[in-house]
């Protein structure tokens, strides 16, 4: 798994969680879809949802998140907080140490086949994502290194035509000569377009089933494809970055981690709590996650600066 995550930039696990859990984050996906809108939404009667309302804008729209809103829900808890995910992390970075990143939900809705206000079943081109579109959140020209990772979780099955995740893969590797070569395209912000005809010929289609998880290097240009038939795409965004070492990022991590657990009824597990910055590693770690050799081994060459103030950005931790 390592070997191919450094090759190429990016790894499939399948069956990171179990399908009722899948299950159950698909209808909070619902819910809180069905709570932008105002009303419920009937699958059966898309057209007359107010999905400008739903997206938060048509930004959001054609890239396919679910407006800007964190799920603070059980199952999305869950997700951050699952073993599997974790070990999956922690693997692929010899680091045990972690503090997850707090994203969003992403939803396509069906393209084909659907029913309109007079009940005839139709296709709409306007429903779909972006083609084509690429980018990196990690800016070529400020951080060329490796610093943090990325994962969606498949909560659907993502085909062919459902719409899904593409990425160049084993551009991670080019990211500094690419820099170089483009120094006059120097751009401010962590989100970068990648918009070179040559190179988008190369972006590669991942399928997933539901239940698995795709990790990336934030180095690999990515994006996603657009629907085309009759199903949604969903997923829960995720990420992870190292805990930093500064007592001022550590308590903003635990006020982040307090925010996002302050309802009483959610439910954090032991690794939970650290994950979320509660616990602090050095005390509750090794009692948490044991020592484990093909974790604590050290990074691999090349791999450094896990602490900039880039990666405090993307997990919403700079100040």
């Amino acid at each position: 798994m390592r070997t191919f995550f450094e090759e190429y930039g990016f790894v499939v696990i399948r069956d990171a969680i179990d399908q009722q859990h899948v299950q159950s984050i698909k209808s909070h996906i619902f819910e809180l879809a069905s709570t932008r809108a105002g009303k419920k939404i009937d699958p059966d009667n898309l057209m007359a949802t107010d999905w400008v309302q739903v997206y938060a804008g048509e930004y959001n729209a054609k890239r396919g998140f679910l407006a800007c809103d964190i799920p603070v829900s059980q199952p999305a808890t869950d997700a951050r907080q699952h073993p599997n995910i974790y070990r999956a992390f922690s693997a692929l970075s010899r680091r045990k140490d972690l503090w997850t990143k707090f994203d969003r939900y992403g939803l396509m809705r069906p393209t084909r086949n659907v029913k309109n206000l007079e009940g005839e079943y139709v296709d709409v081109a306007s429903w779909k994502t972006e083609s084509n579109w690429c980018h990196w959140d990690q800016n070529p020209w400020d951080e060329p290194h490796f610093a943090r990772m990325q994962t969606i979780l498949a909560v659907s099955d993502h085909t062919e035509t459902s719409g899904g995740f593409h990425c160049i893969p084993g551009m991670h590797k080019g990211m500094n000569k690419y820099a170089e070569v483009y120094s006059d395209r120097w751009k401010r912000g962590c989100l970068v377009s990648m918009e070179d005809p040559e190179l988008l010929e190369c972006l590669y289609r991942v399928t997933l089933r539901k239940g698995s998880i795709l990790i990336w290097d934030s180095r690999l240009p990515h994006g996603n494809w657009p629907n085309d038939d009759d199903t949604f795409r969903m997923v829960l965004y995720m990420g992870c970055c190292v805990r930093h070492e500064s007592e001022t990022t550590q308590n903003t991590m635990k006020l982040l981690g307090e925010f996002m657990s302050e309802d009483e009824d959610l439910l954090l597990t032991p690794l939970g709590r650290l994950l979320y910055g509660l616990d602090d590693w050095e005390i509750h770690g090794d009692q948490v996650v044991p020592d484990d050799d093909q974790i604590s081994d050290g990074w691999f060459e090349g791999y450094q600066d896990l602490n900039s103030k880039f990666t405090l950005d993307q997990v919403g931790l700079s100040f």
